[in-house]
């Protein structure tokens, strides 16, 4: 197990640090409410094991404003440090403070943006970031220089084709829009460092975390393989983005629709199988001698798919659980079970 967490690592540095999939420093999480004191801000998160100067760094905003593109650009402050595995946040348009290692204030005029265009205000339905390692006009238009990019609400933004080109995003691609009171702030799945990013690696986060890990060291990871049993056609169970805190997007269910004489029912066990224990020769996901919970599987319309959104997090906290799905075929009298699913919710 030490080898492979070693080789783990190894390979998470290599991919974020050196491999242009991904930039040592991300955008991590966007806020679009005003809350209490504080207006919208942007976090950025080092990935890294090495302190990474940014004064010589720069946001660019890209808007669709009455659906004419404009762009903008603000630079770092002189002497703008952030640290490895460190968390910071710019506030966006709020008036000069003094920084701190968490916190920088954009200012709110003119003058504080680069080449003199202003910025916009962060506009849920729709919008672009990057993270830009130049502040020099120049070099806006070479891909290199564009070390994160995320596009939210719809794609095809000015100098997104250049992310492309950098494989810091996928071409076409773009982040849920952020809806509700109040909105929810845009974040990162931060369990997918190292790997490609697009608008999938983004949920909406009820629940903003400015300065911690957006997932909480949530996951749901498959485990085993799904068996047909005597059904007509396999049942295969998927889960939709990650257990995190705020995630109200995040559900289990089968991935096809059923038909009107079967049924699906949800198992969920304190303890993973081994799937040596058979239930009409069908390999069964959860220890059969640990504490089990059953219970028949909601269904909209015909997909059975049970929804974490209606849960408090409180309620799920920190909980780590197993599942395994049946869906029973009444008439026929046939039944298969799914793969497992090894769940981590956030806390």
């Amino acid at each position: 197990m030490k080898h492979a967490l070693s080789l783990g690592g190894i390979l998470l540095s290599l991919a974020v640090a050196g491999s242009g999939l991904r930039s040592q420093v991300v955008i991590s999480e966007i806020e679009f409410t005003p809350r209490g004191t504080e207006g919208q801000w942007i976090e950025i998160y080092n990935a890294g094991t090495k302190s990474v100067p940014l004064e010589t760094w720069s946001i660019y905003q890209a808007t669709l404003t009455a659906n004419k593109p404009q762009n903008y650009w603000w630079g770092f402050p002189k002497g703008t440090t952030i640290a490895p595995k460190a968390f910071l946040r710019i506030h966006w348009l709020e008036k000069i403070q003094p920084s701190t290692k968490t916190d920088i204030y954009t200012g709110n005029t003119v003058f504080h943006f680069l080449f003199g265009l202003f910025a916009e205000r962060l506009d849920p339905n729709r919008g672009a970031l990057a993270l830009y390692s130049t502040k020099v006009n120049t070099n806006m238009n070479t891909p290199s220089f564009i070390q994160d990019w995320v596009s939210w609400g719809t794609s095809g933004f000015k100098r997104e084709s250049l992310a492309v080109t950098n494989n810091r995003w996928v071409a076409k691609s773009f982040a849920p829009i952020p809806s509700g009171k109040p909105v929810p702030s845009l974040a990162y799945d931060m369990t997918s460092l190292g790997k490609a990013h697009s608008g999938r690696e983004w949920f909406l986060d009820s629940t903003p975390t400015p300065g911690r890990d957006n997932v909480g060291g949530a996951f749901a990871k498959p485990y085993g393989s799904d068996c047909k049993g005597g059904l007509a056609k396999l049942a295969r169970l998927e889960a939709s983005g990650i257990p995190a805190p705020g995630n109200k997007g995040f559900y289990l269910g089968i991935d096809r629709a059923l038909a009107a004489t079967e049924f699906a029912f949800w198992i969920i066990g304190a303890k993973p199988g081994d799937g040596t224990f058979k239930i009409a020769g069908c390999s069964y996901w959860l220890d059969p001698l640990a504490f089990q919970f059953i219970d028949l599987a909601p269904k909209q319309g015909t997909v059975a798919r049970l929804t974490f959104g209606a849960i408090p997090d409180k309620v799920l906290a920190g909980l780590h659980l197993y599942t395994t799905w049946t869906v029973i075929e009444v008439s026929a009298g046939k039944l298969g079970f799914t793969k497992g699913y090894d769940l981590q919710f956030g806390r």
